[in-house]
């Protein structure tokens, strides 16, 4: 917080999440300008993209840049259609398992592109055994896990190998910055998807 209050911001934008919120509040209490703006899937991106050209006097850009969002949306949405709908496991994490199911920005990204995220009867953020990755029987594995779990890529297919056949064909790592940060990048974030799952249509 002190580290934030010497910087002298004129504007402090933090997510919903609980620990931007407390920070937010701080900064508030010390008349700091702040903005706290959505976390979640494509619908709270472009509204955070709103809220973020509004605060900053950047309106005409906001615009410009949903416009591009929404053009990717449509063309990935157009390049799916009609072709085989895959189960897609999206891991954000090992130790243990953590999958992004509905409400999530993955899945809403996977969706677009005609997938099925996993578990398909889950949201948000969730723990999952191997019991029940094999009860949910993906065609892929995606993987955007960060740091050093990683580094644990050839532990992980081993794991999963115990309950997914052909695991290592079906297994991709993806770029976390792409999926995990709500923000413009999700264009190239489609260009990926698109072109992993193309390759199992």
């Amino acid at each position: 917080l002190e580290r934030i209050l010497a910087l002298r911001p004129h504007l402090v934008i933090g997510t919903s999440i609980a620990s931007h919120r407390e920070v937010l509040a701080a900064l508030s209490k010390r008349q700091v300008p702040v903005l706290c703006v959505p976390e979640g899937g494509i619908a709270e991106l472009k509204t955070a993209v709103r809220k973020i050209g509004r605060a900053t006097g950047n309106i005409r850009q906001a615009e410009e840049l949903l416009r591009k969002i929404e053009a990717a949306v449509e063309d990935a949405r157009l390049s799916s259609r009609g072709r085989r709908r895959l189960r897609v496991l999206f891991l954000v994490g090992h130790q243990p398992f953590c999958a992004a199911a509905s409400g999530t920005l993955p899945a809403d990204l996977l969706k677009i592109v005609g997938a099925i995220p996993l578990p398909q009867k889950a949201k948000g953020y969730i723990m999952v055994s191997l019991e029940r990755i094999a009860a949910e029987k993906p065609d892929l594995v995606l993987d955007a896990s960060m740091g050093s779990e990683r580094s644990r890529n050839n532990q992980t297919l081993r794991q999963l190998a115990r309950v997914i056949p052909d695991i290592k064909k079906r297994y991709f790592t993806v770029n976390p910055d792409l999926f995990c940060r709500s923000g413009p990048r999700v264009v190239d974030a489609l260009k990926t998807l698109l072109e992993v799952l193309n390759r199992w249509r």
